[in-house]
């Protein structure tokens, strides 16, 4: 018998940088789904290996096999990596072609050739879907006897690549069909990330909005495309048996709930969660329209799926400018409501942007109020990030609204690698900022992000929830109150807070990619990356710090000024209700023991009380409804919240880097300890 001849290997990397924390810790679905297409066209001798971790890679590099082809994830989060990654496989395997693909890469012609030029090392980029493009690819490569010169003549769809010094563009292939693709799920690319990655699918690719500042605005994703319902479920099902119960589900859909076939999936998710008790958290992204539908999708799913109205902002110049369209806000006050009548866990949020074009701090605060006054429980504030390739990341656009660039590290991706007989891979993520605008000063962007911080720590997990229905009973603005609190904590032991927050929101902007990657690499600098002392979340890094060291002085500066609004000359809720000060010491002291050491699972409280508390917070009623009513309650987490924490802490670590990366994934709400009645 002849000796069989090797495979032909082709590698899918996605990796991700662990030298902090695990800085995205979800499946690979995009090197997943494009093995499993290029799988099902029997590719003849060919062996196809995923990668997400750096340390398995560099094993499979050390058994010295050549690849015919390695392929390369570009995001946000892993470019640099990659790139540094790509160059030493290179050097070691030259004639392997090293093919690059994701959505972070310019559109700007001058710029692409500028990206091939210095790095010369990559062969190929795969633009817009991936799975055709890259076994149109493979198959020419496997004729061509993986000839880079000939399979460039070829040109092939969907990539761009540079021959003699010129920049060559391939035409765009049609959409694909996702029924096309069969689910690396159930294939098996993914047994082997079970338990140390998040499970997270794809339902429907595309968005019928054309929002300028993101990737998914680009006319070519209008079209949706969907997945075949009855494979999306085999696929749930075999991940519920697979996953550890105590991680949450990721859907990738950019609207989810807003059509029929997403209550189709709901249905299907709440057969898991009866038959597995999982999931018991969904992170989505809600639709911009059909509140109708949305709702019904959250009560399918048991409340375990956030809703989440992602405004960005809600003044009508900046959302002109953007090309944005928002769910209209009565009908986000409806959804928002009716969610919270089925007692959601998982809750309500909105995205909002800082410095978008047209934005001011008059719009930005606007925004922040309007989202308040809904009363949603959660504002994740972010800056505006400019991503290659949207059309606001254009030099025409930033020129036309005078946009102030910087570049920062980007949270938790940078690192030292080890790489076998080469030089350590020292490198971070660099993310482009606007600071600045012709409407926004950079002053007005330090006001504004401390406010954000403002609002982080005492607005969001609608932690102090049962404060606000008091406030809301005595007609005091929750927006005109935590502008309160923020002078209060400017004014107490917290303004050390908010002093190096702003000292690190100026630190870590750069001028360019080039002098962040060259102060990395300066002695000791990655340490302090590392440590937490440079490169974290701010928002969440000093979130934490406040949990951590201020808590009960967060808690009494918040009671205090209440009580001092409230007994002010001619308040009407006085008269009506003259125990209200002696219920706000009560719900004080419930308050600490609801927050105080949030994640210590060891802990847990005992309490009298001489109102119905335990009702009132677990109902989340309105303050005319708390009744006199002597009760003993117990404070503790559940045994599924131990498990959650304890495990989410192994994975991330206990310190304030590992408890930020933690509650930026998870609402820090659904954590808090459950409220017992004694008998």
């Amino acid at each position: 018998m002849s000796e069989q001849k090797p495979a032909k290997q082709i590698w899918l990397c996605d990796l991700s940088h662990d030298y902090q924390t695990m800085s995205m810790n979800k499946m690979p679905l995009g090197i997943g789904l494009i093995a499993a297409y290029c799988q099902k066209q029997n590719l003849p001798g060919v062996e196809i290996k995923l990668f997400k971790f750096l340390d398995e890679l560099k094993n499979e590099v050390c058994l010295g096999e050549a690849p015919l082809i390695i392929g390369f994830t570009n995001y946000v989060w892993n470019t640099n990596l990659s790139i540094e990654v790509a160059k030493r496989v290179k050097t070691r395997f030259p004639a392997a072609l090293i093919v690059f693909g994701g959505p972070n890469f310019t559109s700007d012609d001058d710029e692409r050739l500028n990206f091939f030029n210095k790095y010369s090392w990559i062969d190929f980029y795969v633009t817009l879907e991936g799975e055709i493009a890259f076994y149109n690819l493979t198959k020419l490569a496997l004729e061509l006897g993986g000839d880079v010169e000939k399979v460039k003549e070829a040109v092939p769809a969907n990539t761009v690549f540079l021959k003699g010094g010129k920049l060559i563009k391939g035409k765009a292939l049609e959409r694909i069909d996702l029924a096309e693709i069969p689910s690396p799920y159930l294939k098996g690319w993914f047994d082997k990330y079970f338990g140390k990655l998040m499970p997270m699918v794809q339902s429907v690719r595309g968005c019928p909005f054309g929002c300028a500042y993101c990737y998914d605005g680009l006319s070519y994703w209008c079209l949706l495309k969907r997945r075949n319902i009855e494979l999306l479920k085999k696929e749930m099902e075999y991940i519920a048996q697979k996953c550890l119960k105590t991680d949450h589900f990721y859907i990738t859909d950019a609207n989810f709930g807003m059509y029929e076939e997403d209550l189709e999936v709901c249905r299907a998710i709440a057969g898991l969660q009866d038959k597995y008790g999982w999931p018991w958290y969904i992170s989505i992204n809600t639709g911009k329209y059909n509140k109708d539908r949305i709702f019904e999708a959250v009560k399918l799913t048991r409340g375990t799926m956030a809703v989440s109205a992602a405004l960005q902002s809600t003044d009508p110049v900046v959302l002109a400018n953007v090309k944005r369209i928002n769910l209209p806000l009565k009908d986000i006050v409806d959804l928002v409501n009716d969610t919270k009548k089925i007692n959601s866990s998982a809750g309500t949020s909105s995205h909002l942007i800082l410095g978008l074009p047209g934005d001011t701090t008059k719009a930005h605060l606007k925004s922040i109020k309007d989202v308040v006054e809904m009363e949603i429980d959660v504002i994740v504030l972010f800056q505006f990030m400019l991503l290659p390739g949207t059309k606001l990341a254009g030099r025409e656009e930033r020129e036309k609204y005078g946009m102030t660039t910087k570049y920062r590290v980007l949270s938790y991706c940078f690192g030292r690698y080890g790489w076998p007989d080469a030089d350590d891979i020292i490198t971070s993520e660099v993310e482009m900022i606007c600071v600045a605008n012709n409407t926004l000063s950079f002053e007005d962007y330090l006001d504004c992000r401390r406010f954000d911080l403002t609002v982080a720590i005492f607005y969001n997990d609608a932690l102090l929830s049962d404060l606000y229905r008091v406030l809301k009973a005595c007609d005091i603005s929750v927006f005109d109150f935590l502008l309160n609190l923020q002078s209060i904590a400017l004014g107490s032991k917290m303004k050390e807070i908010y002093a190096e927050f702003t000292r690190e929101t100026k630190g870590e902007l750069f001028n360019s990619p080039e002098d962040i990657l060259d102060h990395i690499k300066e002695p000791g600098v990655l340490e302090k990356y590392k440590s937490g002392e440079y490169g974290a979340n701010l928002i969440f890094k000093y979130k934490t710090l406040a949990f951590t060291k201020y808590m009960d002085l967060m808690i009494k500066s918040a009671y205090g000024r209440a009580k001092e609004l409230i007994s002010r000359p001619n308040q009407p809720i006085i008269e009506k209700h003259p125990f209200i000060i002696n219920f706000l010491e009560e719900l004080q002291i419930f308050q600490t023991a609801l927050l105080s050491d949030p994640l210590n699972t060891s802990r847990s409280f005992e309490l009298n009380f001489n109102f119905n508390l335990a009702e009132y917070h677990a109902k989340a009623l309105p303050f005319n409804q708390v009744k006199s009513a002597k009760e003993a309650v117990r404070l503790e987490h559940t045994a599924e919240q131990k498990d959650i924490i304890i495990k989410s802490i192994a994975r991330h670590g206990q310190g304030v880097i590992g408890t930020s990366k933690l509650i930026s994934q998870i609402p820090l709400a659904m954590l808090l300890r459950k409220v017992i009645v004694k008998s």
